[in-house]
């Protein structure tokens, strides 16, 4: 479950880490402007898979209107942040 009092630095460092380990590559070399499809290989399927990890993670529901805005990993935290803002 959340912590309500999570900060915005904690969910960025919970995603980059996650992105770490599912792209097996250290957390230095992911940056918050790689595109998903084109830098890093991830499809839309993928995509998808991934932002649902993470609204496991954090509780939350990212709404229909900002998934299709998701193509960068700051898209993705930024995403994940308003979600929990509002849950």
């Amino acid at each position: 479950m959340l912590n309500k009092n999570i900060t915005d630095q904690k969910i960025n460092e919970k995603i980059i880490k996650f992105f770490s380990e599912k792209l097996k590559i250290s957390e230095g070399n992911i940056s918050l402007n790689a595109h998903l499809k084109d830098e890093l290989g991830i499809d839309s399927v993928e995509t998808m898979e991934i932002v649902a990890a993470l609204e496991q993670e954090f509780a939350i529901k990212v709404p229909e209107e900002e998934l299709a805005k998701i193509e960068t990993v700051q898209n993705i935290i930024q995403a994940i942040t308003k979600a929990t803002n509002i849950s």
